[in-house]
C-alpha cells in the first residue's frame, strides 16, 4: 500500500509539473498577446490624438478664414452703400437736361439703323456671310 501511495504521489507530482508547465506557457502567451494589444492600443491612441490636434488646428484656420471673409463682406457692403449714397447725391445735385421732350420718331429710327449697321459690321466680317445677308435682303425686297 505504501508503494501504491508513492506511485500515486509520483503520478500526482508529474501531473502537477505538466499542468504548471502548461499553465505557465498559456500565461506567457496571454501576457505577450496582451502586451502586444496594449502597445497597439497606445499607438492607435497616439495616432488619434495627433489626428485630433491636426483637425483642431484646421478648424481654427477655417474659423479664422470665415471670420475674415465675413469682415470683408461687411466692409464691401459698407463701401458699396457709401458709394451708392455718393452717386445718388451726385445725380440729385445735377441740373436737369436741356431737352425735356422725348426724341422724335425720326431720331429713334436713325439710332436704330446706326445700331443695326454697327452690329452687322462687328458680328462677323466673313465675305460669305455678307453675300448671304445681301441675298436674303434682296429676296425679302421682291
Amino acid at each position: 500500500s505504501q508503494k501504491e501511495q508513492t506511485e500515486s504521489l509520483k503520478k500526482f507530482e508529474e501531473e502537477k509539473k505538466q499542468l504548471t508547465a502548461k499553465f505557465n506557457s498559456e500565461k506567457q502567451q496571454l501576457v505577450a498577446s496582451s502586451s502586444g494589444a496594449a502597445q497597439k492600443f497606445e499607438s492607435e491612441k497616439n495616432a488619434n490624438s495627433n489626428l485630433i490636434t491636426k483637425l483642431e488646428s484646421e478648424k481654427k484656420q477655417l474659423i479664422e478664414k470665415l471670420e475674415s471673409s465675413e469682415k470683408l463682406k461687411i466692409e464691401t457692403a459698407q463701401k458699396f452703400d457709401a458709394d451708392k449714397k455718393q452717386l445718388t447725391a451726385k445725380l440729385e445735385s445735377r441740373t436737369p437736361t436741356r431737352r425735356s421732350s422725348p426724341p422724335s420718331w425720326n431720331q429713334l429710327r436713325r439710332q436704330l439703323l446706326k445700331l443695326r449697321r454697327s452690329r452687322t459690321k462687328t458680328r462677323n466680317n466673313s465675305p460669305q456671310r455678307t453675300t448671304n445677308c445681301r441675298r436674303r435682303f434682296n429676296n425679302s425686297r421682291r
